[in-house]
């Protein structure tokens, strides 16, 4: 009885393990459900990665004191409001607005010195640089104004999304200088690294944060060519701006800054 049980098995067991064939139902059935697996297991890496994606973008240093806080334009009102706050804690008694042009004579860096007006920073306490159309200007010309009232430290702020980027350039424009620099992002930001997806803003600003940091390490030919075209930061040979007019050429016997007749 034994052997014909297992002559029985034997006589089973090929067409127990015999192959689905291509092209029918049971093939394409184990296909699809292979797929739909694979999709799920994806899907859920993608999920658990997201956060990951949104906490790279964001830089932040130990709060020091500095001199000067350099608020970078750019935002609804955040970053000023973050900086007025460290002003308050007396983390640094001057402020350096930078922003550049918006309308007519019209500058971002005068929205910003407005509002820090409105908030009750003394106008003396206010540096303004009026000049800076992009991340890398606004680190070029604001180490022009530091070196010029002779500051050597600054707390940078920007918004959260921003400041790995801000890192980056700040730290090529500033590398020879005696300047100590500290990055700070906004805190109690409306941009949440944790679940920047769930917005349409929070997707748009982080795509738009990688697609720039890809930039800055493009060949220069490349970088040059998309700047043309209006996307990025500027290449190298158009950053170095040495051949600009200095702060003190701008500077009239009132001691304000004359509008600049710059090509940028």
């Amino acid at each position: 009885m034994a052997a014909r049980s297992k002559r029985k098995k034997k006589e089973k067991g090929p067409e127990a393990e015999a192959p689905v064939a291509p092209g029918g139902f049971a093939f394409w059935r184990r296909r699809l459900r292979n797929l739909a697996l694979g999709t799920l297991v994806l899907a859920a890496v993608v999920w658990l990665s997201l956060p990951a994606v949104g906490r790279f973008l964001v830089v932040a240093d130990k709060p020091a004191p500095a001199e000067v806080l350099v608020v970078l334009s750019g935002d609804r009102g955040e970053r000023l409001e973050y900086a007025f706050r460290l002003y308050q804690e007396g983390l640094a008694d001057r402020l350096l607005l930078s922003g550049g042009p918006l309308y007519a004579d019209l500058t971002e860096a005068d929205l910003l010195r407005r509002h820090a007006l409105m908030l009750g920073v003394p106008e003396y306490k206010i540096i303004m640089e009026p000049r800076a159309t992009n991340t890398y200007q606004n680190a070029l010309y604001s180490r022009e104004m530091m070196e010029y009232y002779g500051l050597d430290s600054a707390i940078v702020i920007s918004s959260p999304y921003h400041m790995r980027r801000v890192r980056a350039l700040f730290d090529e424009v500033y590398r020879g200088s005696d300047i100590r620099l500290v990055y700070l992002p906004v805190e109690d930001s409306w941009f949440d690294p944790e679940r920047w997806w769930e917005s349409a803003a929070g997707r748009r600003v982080v795509l738009a944060e990688y697609l720039r940091l890809t930039m800055l390490v493009l060949p220069e030919q490349w970088r040059a060519f998309l700047y043309r075209r209006g996307t990025g930061e500027p290449p190298m040979p158009e950053r170095a701006g040495r051949d600009q007019p200095s702060l003190k050429e701008r500077l009239d016997i009132s001691g304000h800054l004359r509008p600049p007749n710059l090509v940028v």
